[in-house]
């Protein structure tokens, strides 16, 4: 009882730090072209070997993601959330009355929760260091999201109920949800591929 008391606060507390690393890696490249780096920063972390982490020189390497393109991912993220914000203040404002506006939030809001869907995957492709074609990473990853659907739709839940948090409490969402969510995906990706059910081929 004891060790797995243990092992939860240890895992509690990577997933804070690697949260923190997050924001850090998100805030120095000026938010607009830091997400795919923010997000491959950690995940990487979790994709690597237990026996190979090394939490603070993790904390300081792994910082860029290393593809071709990335900060164009970055870019289009930004402008996806920005715009999906703005919508949602317009449907508070306009208390859902125009019609428009609504359907414009939510098909917004299903674009972005995909868009940053498909970078998580991207991040897990590019994890395994496959290929030597930049482009073969992007398609894999296309195939990855729609062939393997129980870890897409994990993410866009666990997407959401940062969301949420987000919306309830600021706090818990940045101290804990991207750490929290990349160590679950990474878990999830894992129990999926020693079960061969991973299929991006």
């Amino acid at each position: 009882m004891r060790s797995r008391t243990i092992k939860a606060v240890e895992w509690f507390y990577l997933c804070v730090m690697m949260s923190i690393k997050f924001w850090w890696v998100l805030i120095r490249n000026l938010i607009a072209y830091g997400l795919a780096d923010a997000i491959a920063s950690v995940i990487l972390y979790y994709a690597t070997p237990k026996e190979d982490r090394d939490l603070h020189q993790k904390f300081r390497n792994d910082n860029h993601f290393n593809l071709k393109g990335s900060k164009v991912l970055s870019l289009i993220a930004t402008f996806l959330i920005s715009l999906w914000i703005a919508l949602a203040v317009l449907v508070v404002r306009t208390r859902a009355a125009n019609i428009v506006i609504s359907v414009s939030f939510w098909i917004v809001a299903i674009w972005t929760l995909l868009y940053i869907t498909y970078i998580v995957e991207l991040t897990l492709v590019k994890a395994e260091e496959k290929y030597q074609i930049d482009k073969e990473y992007y398609l894999r990853a296309v195939v990855l999201m729609l062939r393997n659907m129980q870890l897409t739709l994990t993410i866009v839940v666990l997407l959401i109920v940062m969301t949420l948090f987000f919306i309830k409490n600021a706090v818990i969402a940045v101290l804990i949800m991207p750490g929290i969510i990349a160590a679950c995906v990474c878990r999830l990706y894992e129990l999926l591929a020693k079960k061969q059910r991973i299929y991006n081929k």
